[in-house]
């Protein structure tokens, strides 16, 4: 399937409503995003209550296709939940864009990789955006290894909601590019 691009997205009824219980949900949830931000500078990590409110009112959903029971939500509609997000607490806007952004990008990935990515009901990406890696080809594919300086909404986990996020080596065989 070709990968869309945000000024062509199109949503349905269904999504409409969604979008609106999400931005909804995050202009009443700005006040515990707010309470919850100086506890998120003192642990350098976003409290687990912010990261269920983004799971619940479904921020992690926004740019998943609707194929795979996401909001798939065009350009504009995400800018303005990541805006009341941020009006909460900046860190949590900040995560919240990023993890977007990087579930945008897997959209970009052929069928296969999407439905790996997106077979779980709650899809939370977190990308490195500073290209250090190395790309080898080998039998059958390529292998990317190497390290990145950071990674945005990332880490050791903390809590029962928090999620360690997994890097790997990756094979891409000939038939997936």
């Amino acid at each position: 399937m070709r990968p869309h691009l945000w000024r062509n997205r199109k949503h349905d009824g269904r999504t409409d409503q969604q979008h609106s219980r999400t931005r909804r949900g995050h202009r009443c949830h700005a006040p515990t995003l707010r309470d919850n931000g100086s506890e998120a500078d003192d642990r350098r990590r976003l409290p687990d209550a912010n990261i269920e409110l983004l799971d619940t009112t479904g921020v992690f959903a926004m740019a998943v296709p609707a194929r795979f029971g996401g909001l798939d939500l065009p350009l504009a509609d995400l800018v303005a939940v990541l805006q009341e997000t941020a009006r909460g607490c900046g860190s949590t806007g900040w995560t919240a864009a990023t993890r977007v952004s990087t579930t945008w990008m897997i959209t970009l990935y052929p069928d296969r990789a999407q439905q790996e990515v997106f077979a779980r009901r709650s899809v939370r990406v977190s990308g490195g955006f500073t290209p250090s890696g190395t790309l080898t080809p080998t039998e059958g594919g390529y292998l990317l290894s190497g390290s990145w300086r950071f990674n945005t909404g990332c880490g050791p986990p903390a809590g029962p909601l928090s999620q360690p996020c997994g890097f790997f080596s990756t094979s891409v065989s000939a038939e997936m590019l």
